[in-house]
């Protein structure tokens, strides 16, 4: 039998793929797409929008790609400019249509 080890040496086995791991949803954990849909989730839950610096410590990189590849997916996604009290323009990002959750809800 094949070690798993020469199975990724050999391409058979994506050794990043392999390791990751589902959630409850359907969600790989380690993906940034994932992380960025969990995140989303959570603040919708708690009627707030997730913030930019929310985004970037979570150490999503091209994060614009991965909520483009969202939208493209089906996900409602919006985005609002707002100051803060200091002035600056903060950056949020709410869940508006999820469809493998929302559109779920109306069947049952």
């Amino acid at each position: 039998m094949e070690s798993r080890e020469s199975r990724v040496r050999s391409g058979c086995l994506d050794k990043a793929s392999s390791r990751r791991q589902l959630t409850e949803d359907g969600v790989h954990r380690t993906s940034q797409r994932g992380r960025i849909l969990q995140m989303l989730r959570e603040a919708r839950r708690e009627q707030r929008g997730v913030e930019l610096p929310e985004i970037l410590e979570a150490g999503i990189a091209q994060f614009t790609a991965r909520i483009f590849e969202l939208r493209r997916g089906g996900f409602g996604i919006k985005n609002k400019l707002g100051r803060d009290e200091e002035g600056q323009i903060r950056s949020r990002y709410f869940l508006v249509r999820d469809p493998e959750r929302d559109d779920n809800e109306h069947e049952r």
